[in-house]
Parts: structure tokens; C-alpha cells; sequence
């Protein structure tokens, strides 16, 4: 598979070139506070590069990992919008399979648009929970030929 960038971090090991988690605090930006990696199990240990990580999802998708059954069930709503680790659901008139996550100081998300081919992966070293949402679709809709959303920012 040669994911060179990945793996599971079970607290004790020392990652070659780790991000630094970042929140805030109030009107500030601040370290986040460390989490314990053994704890997060599943839930948040794995850790990888953008790189790696279309790589995996390629060769998910693509039928080089599952056979095509388990490929399909992976991608069947059984129910609540969720498949076998996928939310299942609809953006921009289009059928998007999901998952993101979120630890102190980190946030992620994978979409995936298969009708387009479309692979949108954002890794991020804020907490903000909707950071990384607005950024994926703000590239969906540059990427599908959609007008953006135009929002007012404070400088």
C-alpha cells in the first residue's frame, strides 16, 4: 500500500514531523491541551497525511481493499445517513459520503462526491469545529463550478 505517512499513535511513540494542535482561548490562540493518544483508541488515533490519506480512499473507493459487496455496504445507508463508517447524505444537490473528526487542538474531514470523482480532504491543527466544513465545501463548490458563498470576515 506504501502509506509511508501513517499509522497509530499509541501515546509513547515520537512522530517525525507531528503537527502542534492549536484552540483558543477567549480571544487568543493557545496550544491545545494535550490528549493522551492510548485513550483515543479508534476514536482519534490514527494519524496520516493528506497525501496518504487520498491514497487510502482511493484504493477504497477503487475496489482494491473490500470486495465489491463489502464495497457496497460500506456505502449503504442502514439507516440515520450512516453506512459502515460513512455519514451518507446530500450536498449541492449531490450524494457526498463523509467522516470527519475532531480532538482538542485537531479536525479533519474526508468528503467524498462519487457521482464527480470528487475527493476533498481537509486536516487541520485548529479545534474549530466548522473550520474545516466551511473550507470543504467552499472547495466543493469551486471544484463543481458552483458560485462561492460570500461571507463578511472581521480583520
Amino acid at each position: 500500500m506504501n502509506l509511508v505517512n501513517s499509522g497509530y499513535d499509541d501515546g509513547r511513540k515520537i512522530i517525525k514531523h507531528a503537527a502542534q494542535g492549536y484552540s483558543t482561548d477567549f480571544d487568543s490562540v493557545v496550544k491545545a491541551v494535550p490528549v493522551d493518544m492510548s485513550f483515543a483508541g479508534a476514536a482519534g488515533g490514527m494519524y496520516g497525511t493528506v497525501d496518504d490519506l487520498l491514497a487510502w480512499q482511493q484504493m477504497l473507493v477503487n475496489g482494491k481493499i473490500l470486495s465489491p459487496a463489502s464495497t457496497a455496504a460500506m456505502f449503504t445507508d442502514g439507516g440515520h445517513r450512516y453506512g459502515l463508517g460513512w455519514f451518507i447524505s446530500e450536498r449541492f444537490s449531490r450524494k457526498v459520503y463523509e467522516h470527519g473528526g475532531t480532538l482538542p487542538g485537531f479536525n479533519s474531514t474526508l468528503d467524498y462526491y462519487p457521482d464527480d470523482k470528487l475527493t476533498i480532504i481537509i486536516l487541520s491543527n485548529f479545534s474549530d469545529l466548522f473550520m474545516a466544513r466551511k473550507i470543504s465545501d467552499e472547495l466543493a463548490r469551486l471544484a463543481l463550478g458552483l458560485p462561492p458563498v460570500h461571507r463578511q470576515v472581521k480583520v
